[in-house]
């Protein structure tokens, strides 16, 4: 599940999502790995740029392998251009871990993981001023101490 929040001026001006093309914003982030979209990744991009730029949260459910991941990274780096932070949450430590070696793959996008009792200050401020994806499980969002882990005004 991709969580985001709008942070910052709400007069921010960028470029509308329905022109968004995701396989240029792809290349931009300088992956030698991920060169270009498969299909389901391409068609479900297109499909938010199409109906669900404005929903305030977003759940994509697709087969293992299709490349869930690297959606969720996309649409971060789109939030996070959009002056939104965003929590990448997971189910657990060990699916934490791995979204975090994936975004390594993707050069351009700046990522955080956070886990109990890990909160480096630095990487907190880079979530909460958008400058950073935070990676997590559930448990650290919903339970982490309310100076750590700064959660969306609507999950207060």
């Amino acid at each position: 599940m991709l969580a985001t929040s709008l942070r910052g001026p709400t007069s921010l001006i960028v470029r509308s999502v329905a022109t968004e093309d995701f396989r240029e914003r792809l290349r931009a982030l300088g992956s030698a790995k991920y060169t270009d979209l498969r299909g389901a990744q391409a068609h479900v991009l297109s499909a938010y740029a199409q109906g669900f730029e404005s929903a305030p949260d977003v759940a994509i459910e697709l087969p293992t392998g299709v490349g869930k991941t690297l959606i969720a990274l996309l649409l971060a780096d789109y939030a996070l251009d959009r002056g939104w932070s965003v929590a990448y949450l997971t189910g657990s430590n060990v699916l934490s871990e791995q979204v975090e070696i994936q975004a390594r793959d993707v050069p351009g996008l700046s990522t955080h993981r956070f886990w109990g009792g890990h909160y480096p200050g630095a990487a907190l401020d880079d979530y909460h001023q958008a400058q950073a994806v935070a990676i997590m499980n559930y448990w650290v969002y919903f339970n982490a101490s309310r100076r750590s882990i700064q959660r969306p005004r609507h999950l207060r």
